[in-house]
Order: C-alpha cells, then sequence, then structure tokens
C-alpha cells in the first residue's frame, strides 16, 4: 500500500473513531442521570388516579436543590397546547393544595403509603413551594431551611 492510502486511510479510521466518541459523549449527556444530580422520567411511575395530561407527551424532571427540591413538567411538542394548559394547571393545583395543607390530592394519585409523604404532610408549612410557567410547561420548587425535610422533599418528588 502506498503511503498516501495509507495517510488516507489512517486518517479515515481516525475520523471514524473521533465520530463514534462524538455520538457517546452525547449519549452520555443526554441519558438520564439517576445519581442525585437529577432524575428525568419519560413515563412516570403508574398512578392510581390518572393524570390530566397525557404523560407520553411530556418529560418530567426531578432536580435535588440543597434547600429542597423542583419539579419539573414539559410537553414535548410546545404546539400541542391543550396538553400545555393541562401541564401547567396540574402544577397550579399542586401548588394551590400543598400551601393549605391538603395532599388529598397527591394521595389519590400516588397513595397515602408514598415515600417520605408524612413527613412532608407533617411539616408543610415549613416548606414553601414556588410556581414557575414556563413556554413548555411549568416547575414548582419545594423549599426549606430545615436539612431533615430537605432529604424528605427530595425522596417525595422521586417517589413521584
Amino acid at each position: 500500500m502506498s503511503s498516501q492510502k495509507k495517510r488516507r486511510s489512517n486518517r479515515s479510521l481516525i475520523l471514524l473513531i473521533l465520530f463514534a466518541l462524538l455520538v457517546i459523549t452525547i449519549l452520555i449527556i443526554l441519558y438520564p442521570k439517576e445519581d442525585g444530580t437529577g432524575v428525568q422520567t419519560e413515563t412516570p411511575a403508574p398512578t392510581l388516579l390518572p393524570l390530566p395530561y397525557d404523560p407520553a407527551r411530556t418529560t418530567s424532571f426531578f432536580q435535588p436543590l440543597d434547600n429542597g427540591g423542583r419539579q419539573t413538567i414539559m410537553v414535548k411538542n410546545r404546539d400541542e397546547l391543550q396538553q400545555l394548559g393541562l401541564v401547567q394547571q396540574h402544577l397550579i393545583n399542586n401548588k394551590t393544595t400543598f400551601d393549605t395543607g391538603d395532599f388529598s390530592h397527591f394521595e389519590a394519585i400516588y397513595g397515602s403509603d408514598m415515600d417520605n409523604l408524612a413527613q412532608v404532610k407533617a411539616n408543610w408549612q415549613s416548606i414553601t413551594a414556588v410556581y414557575n410557567p414556563m413556554p413548555n410547561g411549568g416547575q414548582i420548587s419545594y423549599l426549606t431551611d430545615n436539612p431533615d425535610l430537605v432529604i424528605a422533599i427530595q425522596g417525595w418528588l422521586e417517589a413521584q
């Protein structure tokens, strides 16, 4: 094989390896993390009461924060205005019922034995729920200064 053909062959091999590394890197970045840095759930766990929006048309993220946790629900297609409205109304309802200490909505959807629900429910007045609408969904941050409640909030969100 001539040296020019060999260089071309080596160059092609190097480009192929670089392309494969790029693809692997992208997959690692996009793949859901389950190590406490953020849990992404394409399809939420089965619920007792149907959710008002279509879970298959949304993506949910539960992000631990230093002072609590954040739940984000986004529609996969922004043009689905009905789904967008249902997601935002669901999050507003979650915030409203949380702010009054009414957890019947959460219990109806996820069950009364949901992880960490009892601790969050017993201490709801020490937790601030903040709703933020987004162009493609919305998010609620559950915040507290109590380190024990931070752990409970994070476990409660992950159980959803």
